[in-house]
């Protein structure tokens, strides 16, 4: 029989967030959970979770993270041998723990490589915590070979420290609810309108789609864009009554707008992965996307790429509104693509994490 296994899954305040770090995380503790030779712990902090200036916030959990959390790690460690540690919001403790052994999740390095994409109080904030993964983790875990790449490239570290985990869907064991209510919500119809989620961040550039629409609009007066978020760092400009803004909405509400949207639209600038190219083709939903590295490994064959510019994104989303039979081998090819990141797969990842 496998030897038993203590690991604390330290959330790092993301699961609050409900955005994609706090889904993956959830993520690995489902399927870490499921494994029997595991005793899996998710620590979160509801005292922290519930301050709502952000710079306090973060500020506070860093203390806590190397104070606290750390005098509870030693205690723990007098207590129970062997336990495993894996902080899924990049922050990682500046002290290391004797027989603990630490795994940070860097999803991508987006402040380094692009850092006009974030503010400066972000790109501070992140780049401390990139410094403290790097320095005192003992292994790594990103979510694509691309980010692994661009991990190892800037910080010239060892790439058998690094691990690839994959993203999984965020929408598959969601429930669904009923559609007509969700239409009548949104004044929208089934396959009558394209869709977009996810936090308004420059990096996503959600206005590079507004504008592209508004040039599909000039001939196509019926379809409508839903776009579905909370608010970033993004401004966006809106002088259309067929752009429908949910603000932030549930993932049962998500799915079902994944289920009947025409198109989903992605055209981010970067990305360490790209969840809802997943979650889009899980729900038989074709996708237009940014010609990016990321989605290339993501996507592969099957979704359309398109360059970052309105004009060419109109182009392509037009002719796949126009194009019934592509629309068709676009969502048989990602149904296809979809299972490459199936659980079973991620759970063989994080098993080769925590085994070796």
């Amino acid at each position: 029989m496998p030897n038993i296994k203590n690991i604390i899954i330290e959330d790092g305040l993301s699961i609050v967030q409900q955005r994609g770090c706090g889904q993956y995380t959830l993520r690995i503790y489902e399927v870490l959970k499921s494994i029997t030779h595991y005793n899996v712990e998710l620590k979160r902090k509801p005292f922290l979770e519930n301050i709502k200036n952000s710079v306090l916030r973060r500020i506070l959990y860093i203390l806590w993270l190397n104070t606290v959390f750390v005098f509870l790690l030693y205690v723990r460690n007098g207590i129970t041998k062997k336990t495993i540690c894996i902080f899924t919001s990049v922050v990682t403790p500046i002290i290391k723990v004797k027989n603990i052994e630490y795994i940070s999740v860097l999803h991508d390095i987006r402040a380094v490589l692009y850092p006009e994409l974030s503010s400066k109080i972000q790109n501070v904030h992140i780049r401390f915590a990139n410094w403290s993964c790097v320095k005192f983790s003992d292994k790594i875990i990103t979510v694509s070979e691309t980010s692994k790449q661009d991990i190892e490239k800037h910080y010239r570290i060892d790439s058998n420290k690094i691990v690839v985990v994959y993203n999984t869907s965020s929408i598959q064991n969601v429930k669904t609810i009923d559609e007509n209510s969700l239409f009548t919500k949104y004044d929208i119809e089934k396959e009558k309108y394209l869709f977009f989620v996810g936090g308004l961040d420059k990096n996503k550039n959600v206005q590079l789609i507004i504008d592209a629409f508004n040039i599909i609009c000039q001939q196509n007066k019926k379809i409508k864009l839903v776009i579905a978020g909370s608010r970033g760092n993004s401004k966006i400009d809106i002088d259309s009554n067929n752009i429908v803004l949910t603000g932030f909405i549930s993932n049962e509400e998500i799915k079902q707008l994944y289920k009947y949207a025409l198109i989903y639209l992605f055209p981010s600038q970067y990305e360490g992965f790209g969840i809802p190219i997943i979650d889009a083709q899980t729900m038989s939903c074709p996708v237009v996307c940014s010609d990016i590295p990321i989605f290339h490994e993501v996507g592969k064959d099957s979704v359309m790429y398109s360059e970052i510019e309105k004009f060419a994104f109109a182009h392509n989303i037009n002719n796949l509104i126009n194009d019934e039979k592509k629309r068709k081998k676009l969502i048989e090819l990602g149904i296809n693509n979809a299972h490459r990141f199936s659980q079973e797969i991620v759970k063989k990842q994080l098993i080769e994490v925590i085994e070796n």
